[in-house]
Order: structure tokens, then sequence, then C-alpha cells
């Protein structure tokens, strides 16, 4: 082991100029850095102290007497009272009113070009009534059957006119409308 110290150490000391080894220098330097980061590093004693429970009772008195002159210059001076207020009436609001029940499907399958597949495929659009379908335009009808659902046989034209005097209960009056139509649509006479 001996053996071992002299040769790690007898080359390093040999560098020196005046026989003292260059790397002791280096770690003097080294540790004397380190105190200094840390010196620079470390928390103020001002802050550690007032921050400490074993300050001085004097200056917790002193730090509490400071924090209360500068709370109270920080709160607005307070305003003059004014005339009692009567305390306004309590009112009650109205309950809300429960939601209206969701809407019963109708037949849609009575307007003459909708069958049982253009059905749920309105149904699943959300037109579920006949008020609905005599709501929507044919425009957005054709997109939805057509367009969307890939019916190119589907009519949608009549299909509101139909609904509304569905909705409206006219059935004699619609019953008359469907003789004129084949397939939902105007027959050509």
């Amino acid at each position: 082991m001996n053996t071992l110290l002299s040769t790690l150490f007898v080359p390093l000391a040999q560098n020196g100029r005046s026989g003292f080894p260059s790397w002791v220098i280096f770690l003097i330097l080294l540790v004397l850095l380190v105190a200094v980061i840390w010196y620079l590093t470390r928390p103020k004693k001002e802050a550690a102290e007032a921050a400490s429970p074993e300050a001085a009772p004097e200056e917790k008195v002193a730090a509490v007497t400071a924090t209360a002159v500068e709370t109270e210059a920080a709160q607005p001076e307070p305003e003059p009272e004014a005339e009692a207020v009567p305390e306004p009436e309590i009112v009650h609001e109205p309950e809300p009113e429960p939601e209206p029940e969701p809407a019963k499907p109708d037949d849609l399958k009575k307007i003459e070009g909708i069958g049982p597949k253009i059905e749920s495929i309105l149904n699943a659009a959300g037109i579920i009534t006949y008020t609905q379908l005599a709501n929507t335009s044919v425009t957005d009808l054709d997109k939805i059957v057509r367009q969307d659902a890939g019916i190119t046989i589907a009519h949608p034209g009549t299909w509101p006119k139909q609904a509304q005097m569905a909705a409206d209960g006219e059935w004699d009056k619609l019953a008359a409308y469907q003789d004129e139509l084949q397939g939902g649509r105007h027959i050509q006479k």
C-alpha cells in the first residue's frame, strides 16, 4: 500500500518548483472558492433571526409593531356612517318550471314518401314530430336524407306541407293531397 501511495504522490511532488505539490495549492483554492460561494448565497442573518422562534422578545415586539403600523397605513379611512337603510324585503324567486317532457314521436311514415328507413334517418337527425318536420326546410331535408344518408330515390319536396297538415290534424285534407302524389312527388298529368 505504501508503494502505491508513493507512486502517486512522488511525481506530483516533483512537478512543483519549490517542492510544494501543485495539487495542494489547487485544493486550497478550491476550498476557498466553495467558502466564498457559501458566504454569498447563505440567508441574511437578520432574516434568519426574525424567522427563528428564539429571537429576543424585544425584537418580536418591534417586528409586530412595525407590521401593525404598515397594515394600518395600507387600510383606507372608514367612510362616515350613512343613515340606516331599511333592509330590502326578501323576494323569493319562483321555482323554475319543470322541463317539458320530450315530444312523443309521431308516425312519420304517414307522410307520403317516408318509409321506415327514412323515418329512422329523420329520427336520428332529431326530427321526431310532424311539427319538427313541417318546420324543416326542403334543403335541410334533402341534405339529411339524400346527401348524408345517400338515399337518392327520396324526394322531400312535399314533406313539410304534408307534415303541417298532419300537425294541424287535417287528416282528410292530407289524404286528398296525398292522392295527388306518388312517392311524395307531384304526379305529372
